[in-house]
């Protein structure tokens, strides 16, 4: 979604999770955000270190893979005079959704993704 400071891009990505308890790999799949250059896309501008969703133990079923959390799609909430909120709808181990909020506020991605710590916070509040 094209927002004032280029591209907004929220994705899917999986990680490894180290359990000492559990001897089998387990994998945990959480989502990032990014935001691309308005003019020249192949150009980031800001990348989250960390995720902006991730799974945390939930009661109930389960799919195929616990640990899930995967985004499905963005609203940007002009309806309600709030042009730097988006709502992002998200699925839960295959058998809940969710919505979380994301605020995008000013100077939020003044330095480029080149110079950013990967220990840095990410800005985004949900």
């Amino acid at each position: 979604m094209l927002t004032p400071e280029g591209w907004l891009v929220v994705y899917h990505g999986v990680s490894r999770v180290h359990d000492p308890d559990v001897p089998e790999e387990r994998l945990s799949y959480a989502a990032g955000l990014t935001i691309l250059s308005e003019h020249n896309p192949q150009e980031i501008l800001y990348r989250t270190s960390q995720p902006i969703l991730k799974p945390v133990p939930t009661p109930g079923p389960r799919g195929t893979t616990a640990d899930v959390v995967f985004p499905t799609g963005i609203d940007r909430r002009d309806d309600i005079g709030r042009p730097a909120r988006f709502d992002v709808n998200y699925g839960i181990n295959e058998f809940r959704i969710g919505v979380a909020r994301l605020e995008l506020g000013v100077n939020n991605f003044a330095m480029p993704a080149s110079q950013q710590q990967e220990d840095e916070p990410s800005p985004i509040a949900l």
